[in-house]
């Protein structure tokens, strides 16, 4: 089985990585036909980078999930500044299967304060059962973030 670890589909609101795209939203079918023509089983997805909340964003994750659920894992990508912690236990129990973390694109350092209290949660919801507990952090050896990763994960 061949799983693609990190797929994005949903609306594009800024990033210039994304220009190729001919519509503002990268649709799930689109994404599914993609994975066909190269032998790709599964994905996990999860939202692209968003101005704002990723509220919108995650919900038509968690709806194109449902959609096609032998296909697509569900990943919450959350701003530490901007999102509560609470809202990881309601994901969960929604259908998430994993949290995106991005500290390039939301400016945090991966042992910042502000992202132990997400961190701290996700460990409770694995320990209590939750199969497929992951984080899914964006870290580049060019990134001021990378030194950092191993102390906060």
């Amino acid at each position: 089985m061949i799983i693609d670890a990190h797929a994005h589909i949903g609306p594009r609101e800024v990033g210039s990585e994304y220009r190729h795209m001919a519509s503002p939203i990268y649709p799930p079918e689109q994404l599914l036909e993609s994975m066909d023509t190269n032998q790709v089983d599964m994905a996990v997805v999860f939202a692209m980078r968003s101005a704002g909340k990723y509220d919108e964003h995650n919900q038509y994750i968690l709806d194109s999930a449902k959609k096609y659920s032998k296909r697509l894992i569900p990943f919450i990508r959350i701003n530490p500044w901007k999102d509560s912690p609470e809202i990881l236990r309601k994901a969960f129990d929604d259908g998430f299967r994993g949290l995106k973390l991005h500290p390039n694109d939301e400016s945090f350092y991966p042992n910042d304060s502000q992202v132990f209290p997400f961190l701290d949660l996700l460990k409770m919801i694995r320990d209590v059962g939750s199969p497929n507990y992951s984080i899914y952090p964006n870290f580049s050896y060019d990134s001021p973030t990378y030194p950092m990763q191993e102390r906060a994960l």
